[in-house]
């Protein structure tokens, strides 16, 4: 959850035509204005994370270890236009991942142990900038 909320592989979400007016902070949006939402200002927001530009995945786990559902938490978008493919991708993610760290390890593929930069590039999509890094097998104990 954490990383969704800090790589925000989409941050801009879809553009939405207004159907009735209405108002919010102080803003009067018109009936056929264009709304284009912008995940990341909810993700990347002071008032809810605290510190949002650090990578803390704590932000999910109470005290006891259970998981915390944040409603703030929107990688997905929201509402009607919420994507379809939420679950099946919230599915792969936990199942791909849990299987690759049960199996390696990972490691920078350097001998310096820098990590990769946490920079993107952005487009219609924002992606990682290009490194490498070494998978090695955890020993099998049975």
């Amino acid at each position: 959850m954490e990383t969704q909320r800090f790589a925000s592989l989409v941050p801009i979400g879809i553009v939405r035509e207004v159907s009735d007016t209405f108002k919010v902070g102080g803003f009067t949006f018109p009936k056929g204005s264009i709304l284009w939402p912008v995940l990341d200002s909810v993700h990347y927001e002071k008032k809810i994370w605290g510190d949002p530009e650090n990578f803390r995945p704590e932000r999910f786990i109470d005290k006891n270890g259970a998981l915390i559902n944040r409603e703030e938490l929107i990688p997905f978008s929201i509402g009607r236009r919420i994507c379809l493919g939420e679950a099946l991708a919230k599915m792969e993610l936990f199942l791909f991942l849990s299987a690759m760290f049960q199996r390696f390890k990972f490691q920078p593929a350097d001998s310096s142990g820098n990590l990769p930069t946490l920079k993107e590039s952005f487009g219609a999509t924002c992606v990682p900038q290009p490194f490498k890094l070494k998978f090695i097998e955890r020993s099998r104990q049975i």
